[in-house]
């Protein structure tokens, strides 16, 4: 599909069986484009207007990005009980960004003080290939098998940005600026399950999985009055390494217990890694073991109705860029740094649900209470002169206690929906800084209308509510996407789809602390429209379904 803005997609895809033999593959290319308007404005309160600092900023660019993937599969049976898979993934994706920035600093009375503009271009991609083997062998009763998977992922990114800066007032020097980003990825993933019927109702399942990833991060920048007098700059140049190992052994066991089935396990993970911060010459050695124990029980109530109840225990891990001890400096006001003492976030989460599935509809109604402690969270910090430092922490404890929904159904002969979505209360707690609560839901929906066997239309869109953060909230945000299909023959279709069709795609983010004030406004995407044609190769038996609309959706600020 493509629209008049030089912007679109095209894919292709295919498959086909023969004997024991089985190939399907993937090839696509998208444009997409944007317009990007971000508007800070920083307030530090003075003991009157003279002595308040007002600090506005504004970004006004275009992004462009450019994307190409394609993967071939195959699975290929040795005989019965054996059967042997591949597949192949090749990615690649650049971009650019280009703007102008401006900055102004005054007082409460409107003086002005300082004034710049700041010309800027980026380029930025990534390339990358994935593999992945496996082998499964099937052994006599059903469900018990063993299957063992080997996953090889590389990456390699990189970021390069020349920048303009030019003062109009206060005594900040003109310079140019380039700065340049390198960053490769090898992960390297095994993983065996062995799993056997224990009589009726019954299954063990034992395992193993190892986890190897090795990241290497080149920072480089240099600034000097012009392009011919370059000089590197120590706050923009640092190298550093993380290489992580997990090591996880894992077993569940289901079983009955009368009407109620229960499946209970446990996971048990060696996690060691180093960070080697190689500018500051820091070596930072960590490992830790720790159990992850699930159980989860059903109980029929009715033919079409269950209940559910669970009790697990999660992990997120801080990401290698989180535990970078170096000051890397983003613009003249704003400098970000990791923590090497970040903990893993755990989660204890306990849920109790009810589903009740009958025809064409499933409805789900779930309570849930987690309990996290560690969360990795943003923590701004004034270091005076203008310049704020932005650190990772962990938050001391995060509870949070809702429902989550699902509904998925048909009205009359014409009409299906299909939603979810949660509301629920987050408390946290971050050490240093305070206790802040503050209820929200998000919901994500989807409304089908095919008036004619030849005509197809959706509403598709989500919300997120406020979200309340250590030191502030995000504003309300959410899409609405429209498509429509025409079908001209059985093989051939006309496709129009609208991306961001409220114009809604803009957030607002504040950040609170005892010295200053943040109020950020990002808008990043237009309502976008695009008209496509999709052609379905070969004959109808066996087919796969018309594919699912591609809105190419924008998301929110990270």
């Amino acid at each position: 599909s493509w629209n008049g803005d030089d912007q679109g997609n095209l894919s292709v895809s295919g498959s086909r069986a023969q004997g024991g033999l089985t190939l399907a593959g993937d090839l696509g290319v998208r444009r997409q484009a944007s317009d990007i308007l971000v508007e800070t404005s920083r307030v530090r309160d003075g003991a009157s207007p003279a002595t308040t600092v007002i600090e506005n900023s504004d970004f006004n660019g275009t992004n462009v990005f450019d994307m190409a993937n394609a993967r071939l599969s195959a699975d290929y049976d040795l005989n019965p009980t054996d059967r042997i898979s591949g597949e192949v993934n090749w990615r690649e994706f650049s971009g650019e960004s280009n703007g102008v920035g401006m900055f102004q600093r005054s007082d409460g009375n409107g003086v002005i003080s300082d004034r710049y503009q700041r010309l800027s271009d980026n380029a930025f991609g990534s390339n990358g290939v994935s593999a992945r083997t496996s082998w499964r062998r099937k052994f006599s009763g059903q469900q018990h098998e063993l299957v063992a998977d080997f996953e090889y992922d590389s990456t390699e990114s990189n970021r390069d940005q020349d920048a303009i800066q030019t003062t109009s007032v206060g005594t900040i020097p003109n310079y140019v600026e380039q700065i340049r980003t390198t960053n490769g990825r090898d992960a390297y993933g095994f993983k065996v399950d062995y799993t056997r019927p224990m009589g009726e109702r019954q299954t063990l399942k034992l395992g193993y999985e190892g986890d190897l990833t090795q990241d290497s991060f080149d920072f480089f920048g240099a600034r000097g009055p012009d392009a011919s007098a370059l000089l590197p700059v120590p706050a923009l140049t640092n190298r550093f390494e993380y290489d992580q190992t997990i090591h996880a052994a894992y077993v569940t066991y289901d079983r009955p217990f009368g009407e109620l089935d229960v499946q209970a396990g446990l996971r048990v993970e060696q996690v060691d890694f180093t960070l080697n911060q190689i500018t500051d010459a820091v070596v930072v050695e960590r490992d830790y073991l720790r159990a992850y124990p699930t159980i989860h029980m059903g109980y029929q109530l009715t033919d079409t109705q269950r209940l559910r109840g669970s009790y697990s225990r999660r992990i997120a891990r801080p990401s290698p860029q989180d535990l970078n001890p170096y000051t890397i400096y983003q613009d003249p006001q704003n400098l970000r740094r990791g923590n090497p003492d970040l903990e893993p976030e755990i989660t204890d989460s306990f849920e109790l649900s009810w589903q009740m599935r009958a025809g064409q509809s499933y409805y789900s109604l779930t309570g849930f209470y987690r309990d996290s402690e560690g969360g990795v969270t943003d923590v701004a910090q004034d270091l005076g002169n203008g310049v704020v430092l932005t650190t990772r922490e962990n938050l001391g404890q995060s509870e949070r206690i809702g429902v989550e929904f699902i509904a998925n159904g048909k009205v009359g002969s014409q009409i299906t929906y299909n939603a979810s979505g949660s509301v629920y209360r987050n408390e946290i707690v971050t050490p240093g800084i305070g206790e802040r609560s503050g209820t929200t839901g998000m919901a994500r929906a989807s409304i089908n209308w095919q008036p004619t066997p030849n005509d197809f239309f959706q509403l598709n869109g989500f919300y997120i509510g406020e979200q309340v953060q250590a030191q502030g909230a995000r504003e309300p945000f959410g899409l609405l996407n429209l498509g429509y299909r025409r079908k001209i023959t059985e093989d051939f279709s006309l496709v129009l789809t609208g991306t961001n069709i409220l114009d809604t795609a803009e957030q607002r983010i504040a950040i609170d602390t005892p010295t200053f004030r943040d109020e950020t406004y990002v808008r990043f995407s237009e309502p976008t429209y695009f008209i496509g044609f999709t052609y379905l190769f070969g004959g109808s038996q066996g087919r796969r379904p018309e594919p699912a609309f591609d809105y190419g959706q924008p998301q929110g600020p990270g």
